[in-house]
């Protein structure tokens, strides 16, 4: 992971704005506090389509991360593959800090 995604998404946490865990990126997604949701390379499929499908529903982007679980880990102290960004702002650093191309599945 780079240090820019790891200061961005390190930020977001400080600042109360990153949700993690597939349960509480749900209900922000649900509630509409969701700008950005983000998914660990190595989260298995059927979790990140799960995640990805309820975000697209409701305009959500979403984007691959080039961090494992356990890089995550490092950064929050928690062991996580599902990320949502719930500040505007801040999901557009976490964005560029992740580059366009890392779009996640189509569905």
């Amino acid at each position: 992971m780079t240090d820019r995604l790891m200061g961005s998404l390190g930020l977001c946490r400080r600042a109360g704005r990153l949700v993690w865990g597939a349960d509480a990126v749900g209900r922000a997604i649900a509630v509409g506090q969701a700008h950005l949701v983000v998914l660990a390379a190595d989260l298995s499929e059927k979790s990140g389509r799960k995640a990805a499908e309820a975000a697209q529903a409701a305009g959500v982007p979403v984007r691959r991360l080039p961090a494992t679980m356990e890089q995550l880990e490092q950064l929050l102290g928690r062991r996580t593959g599902i990320l949502a960004v719930t500040g505007p702002d801040l999901a557009k650093l976490v964005a560029g800090s992740i580059g366009d191309d890392k779009e996640v599945m189509q569905i």
